[in-house]
């Protein structure tokens, strides 16, 4: 099976073909998913201007061709167990919400791309410079970030697994992880409501659990559902606690405690990630929520 890297800094997923080449009528953009650069697919299926791809997290849909390189990935040293002191040659995500990658590692330096939180991208030397790494992108250039964007990754024995720095994800106390997934997701706070969006730019229901769960080493099904094969138990209500997930008819949303949740929406009153509460009289109070939740799942055990 062919594989792909994302080229761009932002491409979308389509349901369908005529949806991915601007064919599809009616209002209805047929956008189901946002993929960033440096993120793998497997091609499905290959057409003139279209891919049918697989995400590295098991999401299927259509893609523009020019969105993708079949090229490899800057040559990268795979060494088991080495430290976040010595990163050079790993793969690192960029956790800021935008990042110019410059040409020289100074401010005044000339931007060569710019990319978006959840951007996986390689460091080419563990050497600072001015606070800026080195960086290659995918058309052989290097490039310089600064080191505080950056948080180092790897594949854990094989599985769609990521860790930051060289903590061990399960290592990690429940508590203190609880807590990290809920200040992922309130660094999306007053983003706009973007179906399909998974960015700074503009982010949907599903999309603001999945990052918050992916940029804290958790990848989980990226609709508003519990899937088997994801990571995701269902719990009942009793046992909620912070940074579990509320399911409803067709949304999800972050619970926080006391009744509050983050979540992004569509509704009248917010079009975008919010606090939300099922306590009467407090601000998000959404009685039409409180009144629809389906189910609560949980990844911790």
């Amino acid at each position: 099976m062919k594989k792909g890297i994302v080229s761009t800094p932002q491409a979308f997923l389509f349901e369908s073909r005529e949806a991915a080449l601007k064919k599809k009528k009616g209002f209805d953009g047929g956008i189901t998913d946002e993929l960033f650069y440096g993120w793998d697919v497997s091609v499905l299926e290959e057409e003139k201007d279209i891919l049918l791809v697989r995400t590295f997290y098991g999401y299927e849909g259509y893609i523009r061709k020019s969105k993708i390189s079949k090229t490899e990935k800057p040559e990268q040293k795979k060494q088991k167990g080495s430290s976040a002191a010595s990163r050079e040659g790993f793969e690192a995500v960029i956790v800021a919400p935008y990042a110019d990658v410059l040409q020289v590692p100074r401010v005044q330096g000339k931007i060569l791309i710019s990319l978006l939180r959840g951007s996986l991208i390689t460091i080419g030397s563990d050497q600072k410079e001015n606070g800026y790494l080195t960086v290659l992108l995918q058309d052989g250039k290097k490039g310089y970030l600064p080191a505080v964007f950056l948080r180092t990754i790897q594949e854990i024995e094989g599985e769609q697994l990521w860790k930051i720095e060289s903590q061990q994800l399960l290592e990690i106390q429940e508590k203190q992880l609880r807590e990290n997934i809920v200040r992922v997701a309130e660094t999306y706070l007053g983003t706009q409501y973007r179906w399909g969006g998974k960015s700074p730019l503009g982010i949907d229901c599903s999309g603001l659990a999945f990052m918050s769960y992916f940029l804290n080493g958790i990848i989980i099904y990226r609709d508003a559902e519990i899937r088997e094969d994801y990571p995701i138990r269902e719990i009942s209500a009793d046992q909620l606690k912070k940074g579990d997930l509320l399911y409803f008819p067709g949304h999800v949303a972050i619970y926080i405690g006391e009744d509050r949740f983050i979540h992004s929406t569509g509704h009248s009153e917010s079009f975008g990630c919010v606090y939300g509460s099922f306590r009467k009289g407090d601000p998000g109070y959404r009685e039409d929520l409180k009144n629809a939740l389906l189910k609560c799942g949980s990844y911790f055990k």
